[in-house]
């Protein structure tokens, strides 16, 4: 035993000694003794070299982390900042739709008349938020009239809150001096890359890219806008083409308004004031039926700007225009001319029996009338009327009466008339002519002459009988109409006939609720609609009493002829066919694109 001591003692002092002992595995001496194993020098390397590869690890896991949450917040602000910005710019464009709808209630103070639904207000060329009437005669492109469209500014000082969207208006919706017809076949001139029928252009310029002025202190679009968006007057404007792919040249974000999205809602206002009017009119008290007016067979041929010759509807019509007669107008009428001449003063060149059958009555046959107010008409025609003796006797007359109105309502037989009964001023230029039974000539002819009635305003002046009045025109023609101070009829929306909605409008009503009707449907003698809806349902239903469809813009290759009506070059699919009574509503589509509004029978009943 102690001999193997010291041997084991002799080769721990002197490791060069060689043993007889066989060599032990590293540790396992430690082992032996229950302590930690020594590891040697290569071991201790790759241990450290490990825990140094998991440390790094965890490090790059980490910074990748942290670089993944960073770059998952920078995303999460662009949409944010994206949905704003998108959000900014649906508010834009809604608010710019409900102006439009809502004009010319939303107008100046001052504007002219003739201004209706459709407009768009001018971009604000000075950055205050108040459209600038009147300069913006080219498609200007300059900032959003936020306070003309009830929209307030976001608040901070970012470059995208709402008082710094760009806008530009096509210069046929424009909302100025110029007087223009807008209507469904207002064709805009504006595009959008290869897309035409913009009406205007909404643009949130984004931030100051790296060749825009950063201050932004100017108002020149090119600070604000790239491409074609940054050319202010040629109609031209982009979503950027190739250049959106490179958010360093291009950042501007758009949102276009469209004729047919304006029209939807225009639309809606023409038919709702149409509706308003035709209500007044069947509750007016001279209107004992409730019968709404006869109707237009046919649109005027040859008809002049201002409206309205030739705009007599036509006893029996039921399918047609309404015959509008534009504030002023012109009528061509036949009317009759009566009355005793008891108060007048006679001036002229006639003898007084050539004048005594006014009181009879005269019969115009070919006469013409404009009607100034209510009471107050301007009227002129020619008269013949045959001799005892065999002559011909030919009035030509001039007249101005203003006086005491009254309306006779349409009937099975005859048209809505109205009558003016001069009581207040009475002026007459009639010019008289008599010849023989053979063409008059100057040999032939026997007497000719001027008179002039007058009759001055007199208080107290009652007038008891027709035929005890001074003076009155009977029996003129009064379609539907949009004179002023009309308690009747509180009149047609100027803008509705000045921009040539009556034109286009197409009214069917059901034989049962025009004059002399029962004012009931019976089966298969009333009108019927069949819906279809956004998921492809359609549904059939009949008992329709009145129907108002109004054309989309022409569908190419189709081109329309106003002086040769043919409804397959207006209206689409079942509204083609105008005679059937049968109409459709469907959603608009490339090939379809009518617009539709149907009344039931409660309408003439109780306005609903």
């Amino acid at each position: 035993m102690k001999e193997a001591k010291d041997r084991f003692a002799i080769s721990t002092q002197n490791p060069h000694r060689v043993s007889n002992e066989p060599r032990r595995a590293p540790g396992s001496l430690a082992r032996s003794k229950g302590l930690p194993p020594k590891l040697s020098l290569s071991d201790k390397a790759a241990s450290e070299r490990g825990a140094a590869l998991i440390t790094m690890m965890l490090v790059g896991v980490l910074a990748a982390g942290l670089l993944s949450i960073s770059w998952l917040e920078s995303l999460d602000r662009e949409r944010q900042l994206r949905r704003r910005d998108e959000y900014s710019l649906a508010i834009a464009k809604d608010a710019l739709i409900g102006y439009s709808a809502a004009y010319p209630d939303t107008r100046r103070p001052g504007t002219k008349k003739k201004k209706g639904p459709g407009r768009l207000p001018c971009p604000d060329l000075k950055g205050d938020g108040s459209a600038d009437a009147g300069k913006c005669r080219y498609p200007t492109t300059a900032y959003l009239p936020w306070t003309q469209l009830g929209v307030a500014p976001r608040s901070g000082v970012d470059e995208n809150r709402i008082g710094y969207l760009w806008y530009a208006v096509d210069d046929k919706y424009r909302a100025d001096k110029d007087q223009r017809t807008v209507n469904m076949e207002t064709k805009p001139d504006s595009r959008v890359d290869d897309r035409d029928g913009v009406v205007a252009v909404i643009i949130d310029p984004g931030t100051p890219l790296d060749f825009q002025d950063p201050s932004r202190d100017k108002s020149a679009p090119e600070e604000f806008l790239e491409g074609e968006n940054a050319t202010p007057r040629d109609g031209e404007f982009t979503y950027g083409g190739v250049m959106a792919s490179n958010p360093r040249r291009f950042n501007d974000r758009l949102a276009l308004l469209t004729h047919d999205e304006l029209m939807d809602v225009v639309a809606l206002r023409v038919f709702a004031a149409l509706r308003n009017y035709l209500r007044r009119y069947r509750e007016a008290k001279w209107n004992e039926e409730g019968a709404p007016p006869w109707l237009l067979p046919k649109l005027n041929e040859g008809a002049d700007d201002e409206g309205a010759k030739n705009m007599l509807a036509t006893v029996g019509t039921r399918r047609g225009w309404l015959p509008i007669a534009i504030d002023g107008s012109e009528i061509e009428t036949p009317f009759s001319l009566a009355g005793s001449l008891e108060g007048a003063t006679i001036e002229g060149s006639v003898a007084a029996d050539a004048l005594n059958l006014l009181e009879q009555g005269l019969s115009v046959e070919k006469g013409k009338c404009t009607w100034i107010s209510l009471g107050k008409a301007d009227c002129e025609g020619s008269a013949r009327m045959r001799l005892p003796s065999g002559g011909v006797r030919i009035y030509e007359i001039d007249i101005y009466l203003e006086g005491q109105a009254k309306v006779v309502a349409p009937s099975v037989s005859d048209l809505r008339r109205r009558e003016v009964k001069g009581t207040k001023t009475i002026k007459a230029n009639i010019e008289i002519t008599e010849h023989g039974e053979e063409p008059a000539t100057d040999e032939n002819l026997k007497r000719k002459g001027k008179v002039r009635l007058t009759k001055d305003p007199a208080e107290n002046d009652p007038v008891d009988k027709d035929e005890k009045a001074p003076l009155s025109v009977r029996g003129i023609a009064f379609p539907p109409s949009t004179i002023k101070e009309d308690p009747d009829d509180r009149r047609l929306p100027f803008w509705l006939s000045e921009n040539d909605w009556h034109r286009l409008l197409w009214v069917e009503i059901a034989p049962p609720f025009v004059a002399g009707g029962s004012g009931n449907c019976m089966k298969g003698d009333c009108l019927s609609v069949t819906r279809e809806f956004i998921d492809g349902r359609r549904r059939h239903e009949e008992g329709i009493a009145m129907v108002f469809l109004l054309p989309g813009r022409a569908i190419p290759p189709l081109r329309r002829d106003k002086e040769r009506f043919d409804a397959s070059q207006w209206f689409e699919g079942e509204n083609a066919n105008l005679s059937d009574g049968h109409y459709e509503m469907r959603l608009r589509t490339p090939d379809f694109n009518d617009y539709l509004d149907v009344s039931a029978p409660g309408f003439f009943r109780d306005g609903r």
